[in-house]
């Protein structure tokens, strides 16, 4: 199937409420059907960062603006946040329309989402169908009587798709790479979810690595006095530069505390050809289990899979445009599968 085969018979409106460069997946699934992803998204109101719920406010309004102009008769919602889907229900009931649910884990794992759960569960019912990521999430969809669950892994992609040559990179990044022969990237945002202190005492068991750790370390009020000689603090990259950084290096960690969790960056890290240490889980080992390593978020043991994994990296890497091409095809059969459930009602 290619990315306009889909039928017209619905008009679909893709919206999200993210950061901008975050929806990687749905941008990938409103291409499939012929359209592009609106993402609603204010950090700033009359020159101040208003409080979430006044941003929420503000989006809200974005959203109802474009949905009244558009009129379209299938909304999909990317969720967390839990606002946006309860939007899409009361567009539904108003323009007898339908909407449909595509969940990251953070709905069913995150403590800030947890708590609303409850109200999760009613629009999940109501909804045309409800898209879980992994097979974790599709179970918890499952028990909780959500309408259609349907597992729809996100697709891989390749390198041409991601990476720009011509990308700069910043000259300090330039200069650490050019002077290490061994060059680890973390990916990170220094959230609560991440487990860059482990990854930084890592780096300390591994001083013939230079550890490149991205994010802003003023979010996790980082003591930088405290970062060893072999950690190289990026700050916030533009994701072209983020991936050309993450094409120089020889191998990628990527943890994080949130159960059944499966990042994007494992889809970067074969594109590439980067083998990973990721996060141990059973639906990353379930995806992903041939083309790289697991751990937990121990420094002692991140630092054995990682020597592990680079010196393992030539039974990994031959694998990975074989896996590309199998997934794409997949995810072409999902997208179909997705849009035919649709169209017959």
């Amino acid at each position: 199937m290619k990315p306009n085969s889909c039928p017209k018979k619905n008009r679909y409106t893709f919206i999200a409420w993210q950061r901008e460069g975050e929806a990687f997946r749905f941008t990938r699934f409103a291409a499939a059907f012929g359209t592009k992803t609106l993402n609603f998204y204010r950090t700033r109101w009359l020159g101040i960062r208003p409080p979430l719920p006044v941003r929420y406010l503000l989006q809200a309004w974005d959203t109802v603006r474009e949905l009244r102009k558009s009129r379209p008769d299938v909304v999909v919602v990317q969720t967390p946040p839990f606002p946006l889907t309860l939007l899409a229900w009361l567009y539904a009931r108003c323009y007898g329309a339908r909407y449909v649910t595509d969940n990251h884990s953070g709905t069913f794992t995150d403590p800030k989402w947890l708590r609303f759960n409850f109200i999760d569960r009613f629009l999940f019912r109501r909804a045309a169908a409800n898209i879980a990521h992994n097979s974790k999430n599709f179970d918890t969809l499952a028990g909780w009587k959500a309408n259609r669950p349907l597992l729809i892994p996100s697709p891989a992609v390749f390198q041409d798709e991601i990476l720009d040559e011509s990308a700069p990179l910043p000259a300090d990044l330039e200069e650490k790479l050019s002077k290490s022969q061994c060059k680890i990237l973390y990916v990170n945002r220094f959230t609560a979810w991440n487990c860059y202190n482990e990854a930084m005492e890592a780096a300390r068991l591994m001083p013939e690595a230079v550890f490149f750790i991205t994010g802003d370390p003023a979010v996790g009020n980082l003591d930088l006095s405290r970062v060893p000689e072999n950690v190289v603090l990026t700050g916030l990259l533009p994701r072209k530069i983020f991936i050309k950084l993450m094409s120089k290096c020889d191998a990628v960690l990527t943890l994080t505390k949130l159960k059944d969790a499966v990042a994007w960056t494992y889809r970067d890290c074969l594109a590439l050809k980067k083998p990973f240490v990721g996060t141990d889980n059973c639906v990353a080992r379930e995806l992903f289990a041939e083309f790289g390593l697991f751990t937990i978020p121990d420094p002692r043991e991140i630092a054995e899979r990682l020597k592990e994994v680079l010196e393992r990296r030539e039974e990994f890497i031959p694998k990975m445009s074989t896996y590309i091409g199998q997934d794409k095809e997949r995810w072409q059969r999902d997208v179909q599968t997705l849009d035919s459930m649709l169209t017959s009602g």
